[in-house]
């Protein structure tokens, strides 16, 4: 379940408010889990408070809650700041962990790094890169939150794993976009601009697998956002009378994705074969077979010299036609509420 929807349309939680699923805490909560949220946001923002009460959540921390437990700092107009509200963050969970004798399912949304993007003097940049990019404030603002965050997150990792819960946790990292901005001196061809802004992390890890260093496993088959929730709960061993929209990943299977550039008309998407991307130099949809290379599979983000392949028109309406189902469904549903 998803503030946003993946696919343009009105905020979820507010426009579909009536709305009845079944969400991921909901699954976890039916298996004994409490399951709690970490908001910096103001107190029930994007009315995801009423909604997700309704959708298996036992308790959501808000802003309030972390300025009336001593965190104050902010970088910017969303909420506190990462590294303060992350800290306290493991505090929480910790404490939840003892008073209800129950494992813990926890979602932490930190937001220092959202759009607009503020410089953080806290975390200073090398003074080369700041000489370097002094003419393009924007861009070295974004550095110096993404510089933030990272520290920020560091720090949390470290806390966690060394708290008590720390030995039977499990951590997962995601986002809900890629790299929006890309160094000026960097030029990137259309194909990776897109790739890097669609592309979002899922970094999955345990203070074991930290400690040991036993390395990671890289999946070449494309995944897509819907494919997080069924591999969150595969991995933990739940689930119960579901019908996921997507697959775990660890299954070996994953969902092609579409993305419709910059809210244009045109839409971009990808196969386990094929990567179609619409231009708008030519205005045309260019497609590059992704097969081959030493693994079998040709990565669009790194490697340049793709060949070039004759588009699949009825791919590309299925694809569309995808597309449209999900605007349809989105004004419809707002229409009846």
């Amino acid at each position: 379940c998803s503030q946003i929807p993946n696919i343009g349309g009105p905020a979820v939680y507010i426009s579909f408010s009536h709305l009845r699923v079944t969400c991921l805490q909901e699954i976890f909560r039916e298996s004994g889990y409490f399951t709690a949220a970490f908001e910096p946001f103001k107190f029930n923002y994007h009315n995801a408070g009423v909604f997700e009460a309704a959708h298996g959540m036992d308790k959501n921390y808000w802003g309030d809650d972390f300025r009336r437990r001593g965190v104050t700092t902010a970088v910017n107009e969303w909420g506190v700041a990462d590294r303060p509200f992350l800290e306290e963050g493991v505090k929480l969970m910790n404490e939840h962990v003892v008073a209800n004798r129950k494992p813990l399912f926890a979602r932490i949304h930190p937001a220092s790094t959202h759009y607009p993007p503020r410089y953080v003097p806290e975390n200073t940049l090398p003074a080369t890169l700041k000489d370097r990019l002094k003419h393009h404030a924007e861009y070295l603002a974004y550095l110096s939150g993404m510089n933030y965050a990272d520290a920020a997150a560091r720090n949390f990792t470290r806390k966690l794993f060394d708290s008590a819960m720390g030995d039977s946790t499990l951590l997962i990292i995601t986002s809900d976009h890629g790299i929006w901005k890309i160094h000026p001196d960097q030029p990137l061809s259309t194909v990776q601009q897109r790739e890097a802004a669609v592309r979002i992390p899922l970094f999955i890890t345990s203070k074991k697998m930290l400690t040991d260093r036993t390395g990671g496993k890289r999946f070449e088959f494309p995944a897509h956002q819907v494919d997080i929730a069924p591999t969150i709960a595969q991995i933990a061993g739940v689930g119960g009378k579901v019908e996921w929209l997507g697959g775990g990943i660890f299954s070996g299977t994953g969902r092609p994705w579409v993305a419709i550039p910059g809210g244009a008309r045109a839409i971009d998407y990808r196969t386990a074969s094929r990567g179609c991307y619409h231009f708008p130099s030519d205005q045309k949809m260019h497609c590059f077979d992704l097969r081959g290379g030493a693994t079998g599979f040709r990565d669009p983000l790194f490697e340049t010299a793709l060949p070039e392949v004759s588009e699949d028109h009825e791919e590309t309406q299925f694809f569309k036609r995808v597309i449209e189902s999900n605007r349809t469904l989105i004004h419809s549903n707002r229409f009846r509420q």
